[in-house]
């Protein structure tokens, strides 16, 4: 296969992803906004199921991208891996969550922090993250030889 070839599967995969995301964590601030706004006790329920199911999704979003660019699965077998994952590393899926919100973190807490953010925010953690999910994928796949 060509690059571009290549490319343009991956940007179509990714893309597929990114907008799957997108659209669930839209519903998820829709159905938290209309819970909290809601009278019925029934529904109030949600305000804390809601939030269990987000840190879920976000669990798995932060293992998607890294599955899709280092192994070549459907959509559907890169989400359900990601999910997989979150139960396989609990303890590097924390960690790479903690990395993933500390710029954000950062920022809502205090301006002061916004060059630091802007300058090493987003590319340490990225960092950090790679070097977590790279260990992981060097034992899955050194496992996988040996069998």
């Amino acid at each position: 296969k060509t690059f571009f070839r290549v490319f343009v599967e991956n940007l179509l995969q990714a893309t597929i992803l990114w907008i799957h995301y997108l659209v669930f964590f839209a519903l998820m601030l829709i159905n938290t906004y209309l819970a909290l706004q809601s009278t019925e006790p029934l529904l109030r329920i949600f305000v804390f199921i809601l939030p269990v199911i987000a840190l879920l999704t976000i669990s798995s979003f932060v293992w998607i991208f890294p599955l899709q660019s280092r192994y070549e699965n459907s959509i559907f077998a890169t989400l359900k891996l990601s999910i997989v994952m979150i139960f396989f590393r609990p303890l590097v899926t924390v960690l790479m969550v903690l990395l993933a919100i500390l710029p954000f973190a950062l920022l809502i807490f205090t301006l002061y922090t916004f060059p630091y953010v802007v300058l090493l925010g987003f590319t340490v953690p990225g960092l950090l993250q790679t070097i977590l999910y790279s260990r992981v994928f060097r034992t899955l796949e050194s496992q996988n030889n040996e069998e």
